[in-house]
């Protein structure tokens, strides 16, 4: 093995002769002297004398019929060991100097471990000694994490290649979870559950007290969220800084220009609620921000799952506080600070901002969302409250039917602020768990709207965000139709048709969402429903989208398959339904 191997970066080595040239060394005096004689001088010059503390064991162990390596080898190990012992006590100046002396003979096994305990002493590795590690992938394997660190530092591509396979598995994992069954959504997305994470905590460690470090994470979750648009992106952002919080690294985190603002999320998320006061807070933290790359971050932040919930479930309580005290929503300065957060960003917009560096503030907390949006919700919330006055004195009452006429302003909204149809979509799962089957009927259009609406895509990209309260409200309606609820299956065939199916063209999570209904709706059919609903089903087989062989959504393929089959066992055999829903089977089956 070269004893000076490890990059031509290294110091000069110096007058000592290890390994292969060592080797070399002794063939060439051997063959160029009498070899006895230069044998007996080399054992006198290097070998365990009579002078040395071990010469007089010697003849005692030569007795015993150790080999002379085996003891070589024993005293090299103590050596070393004692060695290690007292470089904790070594200068600044004597563990430069060792360092020097040692590096070069870093790839003998037996002297290795000496160097890599100094290089782990030294706070500020020379840059000669962290580019001749950069390049050999071994000894970069054989460093402490604080010599690995510099070396990242050094060379921020090997870090970038240490954080993107933690980055592609949180991702991974966090989509996952937003199609698991039986969990509530703050459940799936609770950001104290995310910092636990095994990804997490390796990025942590990764990161360790490293500024420069934490700043190539976010670069490398910023670059993927622009090449993907996935929200999970967003939630990492929020949980690297949160979890450096926990672990109490002030030195990063209080460099994070938006630590203030997450962590007032973050406590608003916990509480499950925004209340005026935060709300003004996180409102005055928004206007500050210069328009610059950090309108990016913040866009990130605010798409975070967990945030984005909190939000619009606030403007939803904040609109049915206005109902309730009898207060139009453009007076009430609460509901207009939480507008402007949730309104602040657009996935789509915010995506084309990062990656041609060219931002600019989303205002579209404009003059028509008070006084026409969110009055438009708070008409339907008065006549809800009406219809339920009503028939609590009498059952039979039909109630206050609502205006399907919508005012120009308020579709208008729907197209430029993608954020408050999920208000809209919180609206129709409130409805349709209070069994209100007629206001979840005034709602359809307008959710199904968020689908098929042309302002829904900008070239290929979503310009929404509403995914997790559409699978919410997926999994409220199967619950619903479970109940056998009077109505509950008429309005699923209708959201069916006009919102889910529809939707499942767009993406695989979307199909996966129309077959969890649409095994649910089978099951629980009727004899007046049952046709349509098969014939929806071979709709869905026929136009719901399946992924690319080599794409992230791949993943998804086991669970599409289950459903299928789950499906298939709730329809008629030999059914055209059926027949539809094998051929699918069969276009799953290569994957």
């Amino acid at each position: 093995m070269e004893a000076t191997g490890a990059g031509a970066a290294a110091p000069q080595s110096p007058p000592l002769l290890l390994g292969t040239a060592a080797q070399q060394d002794l063939r060439r005096n051997l063959t160029k002297s009498e070899p006895l004689s230069f044998i007996r001088q080399f054992q006198n010059k290097n070998g365990l004398g009579p002078w040395s503390n071990c010469g007089p064991a010697m003849p005692m162990v030569d007795l015993q019929g150790t080999a002379r390596p085996t003891v070589y080898r024993g005293l090299l190990i103590s050596l070393r060991t004692r060695l290690l012992g007292k470089l904790q006590d070594l200068s600044e100046d004597e563990l430069k100097t060792l360092l020097a002396q040692s590096f070069p003979y870093i790839q003998l096994p037996e002297i290795r471990p000496i160097v890599l305990e100094v290089l782990r002493l030294h706070k500020v590795v020379p840059p000669d000694f962290l580019q001749a590690l950069s390049v050999n992938p071994e000894l970069m394997s054989s460093c402490a994490i604080e010599v690995k660190r510099q070396v990242w530092q050094h060379r921020p591509k090997l870090f970038a290649a240490e954080v993107q396979p933690r980055l592609l598995q949180y991702v991974k994992k966090l989509r996952e979870k937003a199609l698991s069954d039986g969990l509530t959504e703050f459940d799936k997305f609770s950001s104290r559950m995310r910092r636990d994470t095994p990804e997490v905590k390796e990025l942590l460690k990764l990161i360790g007290r490293s500024v420069p470090l934490y700043n190539e994470t976010l670069r490398a979750v910023r670059t993927h969220f622009i090449e993907t648009g996935d929200p999970g992106c967003c939630a990492l952002r929020t949980d690297l800084l949160m979890a450096l919080s926990d672990a109490g690294i002030s030195s990063i985190v209080k460099r994070d220009p938006l630590q203030q603002f997450v962590e007032c999320l973050i406590v608003c998320v916990t509480d499950r609620g925004i209340d005026a006061k935060k709300a003004a807070t996180l409102s005055r933290s928004l206007e500050a921000v210069d328009v610059g790359p950090m309108i990016g971050d913040i866009g990130m932040v605010i798409l975070d799952p967990c945030i984005q919930l909190t939000l619009v479930k606030a403007c939803y309580a904040a609109v049915k506080s206005c109902v309730d005290a009898a207060v139009l929503p453009a007076k009430s300065r609460h509901l207009k600070d939480l507008t402007r957060i949730l309104t602040a960003v657009d996935l789509g917009e915010i995506r084309r901002m990062m990656r041609d560096q060219s931002f600019e503030r989303l205002d579209v907390a404009d003059a028509r969302v008070l006084p026409w949006f969110y009055p438009t919700i708070a008409a339907a919330m008065v006549e809800d409250k009406i219809t339920a006055t009503m028939r609590q004195r009498d059952s039979s009452a039909t109630g206050v039917p609502h205006s399907n006429d919508f005012p120009a302003e308020f579709i208008e909204v729907l197209k430029n602020a993608p954020a408050l149809r999920a208000v809209v979509l919180y609206y129709a799962q409130d409805r349709l768990a209070a069994k209100d089957i007629a206001s979840l009927t005034w709602a359809i259009p307008i959710v199904a709207d968020t689908v098929t609406g042309e302002w829904v895509y900008v070239g290929d990209e979503p310009a929404s965000f509403d995914e997790q309260f559409v699978r919410s409200l997926t999994r409220t309606l199967s619950t619903t139709l479970r109940t056998q609820f009077a109505g509950a299956g008429e309005i699923a065939v209708r959201l069916m048709g006009t919102f889910f199916v529809p939707r499942a063209q767009r993406s695989v999570a979307a199909h996966v969402d129309a077959v969890t209904l649409a095994q649910v709706l089978r099951r629980e059919s009727t004899e007046s429903n049952t046709a349509a609903v098969e014939a929806l089903i071979e709709t869905l087989c026929a136009e719901g989208l399946l992924p690319a062989a080599d794409a992230d959504d791949a993943a998804l393929v086991p669970k599409l398959t289950s459903l299928y089959q789950g499906l298939a066992d709730a329809l008629p055999p030999n059914s055209p339904a059926a027949t539809a829903v094998t051929t699918r089977l069969d276009a799953l089956s290569q994957f």
